[in-house]
């Protein structure tokens, strides 16, 4: 019995998660997750030292501070690896965004899109019923 009241009161809770966030998502005005807005404004913040040099069309040499990196902005690379990982533009590729002319938001990943946020949570979880509402089996049926 404490078993089936605990995976009640998780199917509430997810319930209730589910329905918070796709309200949240469904209000929102921005073009990606506000988490992932967070984290672009601070990059941007990093990025407005940096100098560029453009290598080749879409690949750039950015350096700050005696540091330099190589981006890709075509295959969306850059050497410190965190554009690679993160799928989100690092302080280096928003730089070279910026001489290049491309929206930063089309180099991110589309899974943080506020999209893609509006479908993660547009299902409902839904309760199970009380035991004498599932529906019954007939074995028999199912040996034939």
């Amino acid at each position: 019995m404490p078993i089936i009241a605990l995976l009640d009161s998780l199917q509430k809770l997810t319930s209730s998660w589910f329905s918070r966030y796709r309200h949240t998502s469904v209000a929102s005005n921005n073009n990606l997750t506000p988490t992932i807005e967070g984290i672009l404004r601070s990059r941007f913040t990093d990025a407005q030292g940096m100098q560029v040099f453009e290598l080749e069309s879409l690949e750039f040499d950015v350096r700050s501070r005696g540091h330099s990196a190589i981006v890709d902005l075509e295959s969306k690379r850059c050497t410190c690896r965190v554009f690679d990982i993160d799928r989100i533009s690092c302080a280096h590729a928003i730089a070279a965004s910026w001489l290049a002319k491309i929206d930063l938001y089309d180099l991110c990943s589309e899974y943080y899109s506020t999209m893609s946020w509006c479908m993660a949570y547009s299902e409902t979880v839904y309760p199970v019923p009380e035991e004498n509402e599932w529906p019954r089996i007939h074995f028999c049926c199912l040996l034939c």
